[in-house]
């Protein structure tokens, strides 16, 4: 069955749609069926495994390894399911080593024996390209440093003799690009090439022509993000722009791409223009963008305004595990969220209306019009700050979630100070709340520290903190007016004090 719709509009009268349906699902409440095609979507295990290690470094401890224990949980969550496919967009091996490959294949077998389901023997196509760990992070710091400085032996690497290990481990011949159906649809995918992007994907798009437009989609792998397309044009690892040139003629491809590492709850991981493109998280270690002052991924040299240096999420870095299941209807795909680490939804689903075009809803501009505010915050929410040892402590509650409203990316806090007639804007700053990796943290507090020495001595300073959603909308403030660098702070309606109650001594209201 196919499901007429009209773009413009589309993602707030699908969310209308749900809250108001007896249905899970965008196509039970549309009554579109059963889907076409469901595929498991996947990326970056980076599978470093204890006994690997230890194998090849007798007598030395291994530390920080990263088991199969949740590759095997989503793949037997997609098993379930009844994937017909599981698409892994890179880094499966953390190091590119033979024996961490052997470990990540084993797993697969455990779940799918010989390409095929343990339950009920369905044929489950894996559908697998490399990325830059798989091919070259053999010679990286980390792994160097297991081996005393050195490089590991180099009949342990993958990448050595390449097609003759591809082969013999995966049981099918190399190929750089390669091309497969599955159902009836079309997946290219195309192995990391360097890190400025994979050049040949032009030639092959060119090539294909015509041979692939259409209204039913098809799926294009590849490690890096395509540039200026999901998570926007300042994602960290982006390709240098041949796969957006190349996918650019197609409004029916949808690009699936890893790399980033960045958590599903980020909004921006679907974008729409010539084509779709969607961002696939990781299993392993999942961050969050730069620009938050408790947060920077792959920038954690950088200096914050607040005390110590940027890291990941209050150390949440890798206590969350995101993947996707993709199913696919005549004219739209339904995307699914998940968390594995404790088996959740990480949002509401993803429908995407493909081919892609003009009105497409999941360009960043459209999602910015119909986008609405975030949850307010919960009632009677107080900020507390307290004045500790060369350092102001923020703590406030996240904002709950609301069905309609827009989930909370991160939160603006801004510090007005005044002092007689003189008011001025000492700072403006965001942080990440514990929402930023699970969705279901909503409703916990939110916490951020700056230094003192930030603050003038004397005059007050009102702290005004909004929500704030993934395309720019905020919700209306909480605030809370600390006297400079004294031990006062009360709300902005003035009727509690929100100082700690070894603080309240000597306050005066």
């Amino acid at each position: 069955m196919r499901v007429d719709f009209t773009r413009r509009g589309f993602i707030g009268s699908a969310a209308s749609l749900l809250a108001s349906a007896p249905a899970d699902t965008y196509a039970q409440a549309v009554g579109a069926g059963c889907p076409r095609l469901v595929f498991g979507l996947l990326s970056d295990l980076h599978i470093r495994p204890r006994s690997e290690m230890e194998r090849l470094m007798p007598g030395k401890k291994a530390t920080d390894t990263i088991e199969t224990d949740l590759f095997e949980k989503a793949l037997a969550y997609y098993d379930e399911r009844g994937v017909d496919a599981v698409v892994i967009a890179g880094d499966l091996a953390d190091w590119g080593m033979i024996g961490q490959f052997k470990i990540v294949l084993g797993a697969w077998e455990k779940i799918f024996p010989h390409g095929r389901s343990r339950r009920d023997g369905r044929k489950v196509e894996r559908l697998v390209v490399f990325g830059n760990h798989d091919f070259e992070d053999w010679r990286s710091k980390p792994c160097k440093a297991w081996f005393n400085g050195e490089l590991p032996p180099e009949e342990e690497i993958f990448f050595h003799g390449l097609e003759a290990n591809y082969e013999r481990l995966f049981c099918e011949r190399y190929e750089p690009i390669w091309r497969k159906e599955v159902k009836g649809y079309t997946f290219v995918g195309a192995h990391w090439g360097r890190w400025k992007g994979i050049d040949a994907v032009e030639p092959y798009f060119a090539e294909a022509g015509d041979s692939l437009k259409g209204d039913r989609p098809f799926f294009y792998v590849q490690h890096p993000q395509p540039r200026n397309t999901c998570l926007g044009d300042w994602c960290w690892g982006a390709d240098s722009g041949q796969a957006t040139r190349a996918l650019s003629p197609y409004p029916n491809a949808v690009a699936l791409s890893g790399h980033s590492h960045k958590s599903l709850v980020n909004e921006r991981n679907v974008w729409q223009g010539a084509f779709t493109s969607v961002g696939t998280g990781t299993l392993s270690l999942l961050g969050v963008d730069a620009g938050r002052e408790n947060a920077g991924h792959f920038v954690s040299n950088h200096r914050s305004v607040m005390r110590g240096v940027r890291g990941y999420v209050a150390g949440e870095g890798i206590r969350a595990a995101h993947g996707q299941l993709v199913n696919v209807y005549d004219g739209f795909l339904e995307i699914e969220r998940r968390e594995f680490v404790r088996g959740e939804p990480v949002g509401a689903n993803w429908v995407v209306p493909v081919p892609a075009g003009k009105d497409a809803p999941f360009r960043y501009e459209s999602r910015q019009r119909a986008e609405r505010a975030p949850a307010p915050f919960p009632d009677g929410a107080q900020v507390r700050v307290t004045h500790l040892d060369g350092r102001v402590r923020l703590e406030f509650p996240s904002v709950r979630a609301v069905a309609g409203a827009a989930p909370a990316e991160d939160y603006e806090i801004e510090a007005v100070y005044t002092e007689g007639e003189v008011t001025r804007t000492l700072f403006t700053r965001y942080v990440y709340g514990p929402e930023a990796l699970r969705r279901s943290a909503a409703g916990g507090d939110v916490v951020a520290e700056f230094s003192s020495d930030l603050f003038p001595p004397g005059g007050d300073v009102t702290f005004r903190i909004r929500a704030h959603a993934a395309f720019g909308h905020f919700n209306d403030a909480i605030s809370c007016v600390s006297c400079g660098r004294s031990k006062l702070c009360y709300n902005e309606n003035h009727l509690n004090l929100c100082c700690s109650d070894e603080e309240k001594e000597g306050c005066a209201t």
